[in-house]
């Protein structure tokens, strides 16, 4: 076969252009040639562009990039659109790809500390020349927000117990909220206290908390203190969950030395466990 030409031939022949099935490259019609049997003999004219045959295509066949990859490959561009509280990075702003090839981009997602909650989405158009190359190279990611729970401003109920006669009072842990509106469980983890679980001048009743059954946000403690001390308090630990994260937290329960007297004073340097375990 003998083929004359004044310009560069496209490679690839993308098929947006050919009509062809499939992109045609050097490689594939090559193959094709070899396996007809068929000889070329190219030759090249000086008519059209200066190099004729053997000039370089990068710079004649712009009018094509729009539709498939310059010769020599097409510039990948990235352009992220996203829901407020949610940004898009990557490791390299572009990079060039010839037709058929891979562009691989690091990409990160990153939600704001003061994101609201709920299914937001941050969509990327893989532009090829500054120009969008159809739904096929758009990215949807959707990333449901969830803010953790609010412990903070968790409470006691009762938070204070009189008269210390020793007897089990059931406290209530409330007050945990959930700044999506989602429901919270609580569940209290441990209780300690600043007393001996028997000591001196307390009645000598032991333990001193007890579990509620079917009622995690609930314990029962102990109305006593010593009659020689400060008062006694419980510490009591708590999470609170929304089903997707957590919060920690301590509520505290006094039982004062007397009735007409100040509240019963932490003394933080003692912890007893108070299921006395």
């Amino acid at each position: 076969m003998l083929r004359f030409g004044d310009a560069p031939g496209h490679d690839p022949a993308c098929s947006v252009i050919s009509g062809e099935a499939a992109n045609v490259t050097e490689t594939s019609v090559t193959a094709d040639l070899v396996a007809a049997k068929v000889r070329v003999i190219a030759v090249s004219t000086t008519t059209g562009t200066a190099g004729g045959l053997n000039a370089n295509p990068v710079p004649l066949f712009s009018d094509c990039n729009a539709a498939c990859s310059a010769p020599g490959g097409s510039a990948v561009t990235l352009e992220a659109t996203c829901d407020p509280g949610l940004s898009v990075t990557f490791d390299v702003p572009s990079k060039t790809v010839t037709s058929g090839g891979v562009a691989t981009f690091q990409e990160t997602i990153k939600v704001a500390a003061d994101a609201t909650g709920g299914v937001k989405t941050c969509t990327v158009d893989f532009k090829l020349n500054g120009q969008s190359a159809g739904p096929a190279f758009v990215e949807k990611n959707t990333i449901t927000v969830n803010r953790p729970p609010n412990c903070a401003h968790a409470t006691a109920s009762p938070d204070e117990l009189w008269p210390p006669n020793h007897k089990f009072r059931t406290i209530t842990v409330a007050g945990v909220t959930d700044p999506d509106g989602d429901p919270v469980t609580v569940a209290i983890t441990g209780v300690t206290q600043d007393e001996a679980l028997n000591g001196t001048g307390d009645g000598d009743t032991a333990p001193d908390a007890a579990w509620v059954t079917g009622h995690s946000d609930q314990v029962q403690v102990r109305a006593e203190r010593s009659g020689q001390g400060d008062g006694r308090v419980y510490r009591i630990s708590f999470t609170g969950s929304d089903g997707k994260d957590t919060c920690k937290g301590t509520v505290f329960v006094g039982v004062p030395h007397d009735r007409s007297g100040p509240p019963a004073v932490d003394t933080t340097s003692v912890v007893v466990n108070s299921f006395g375990s």
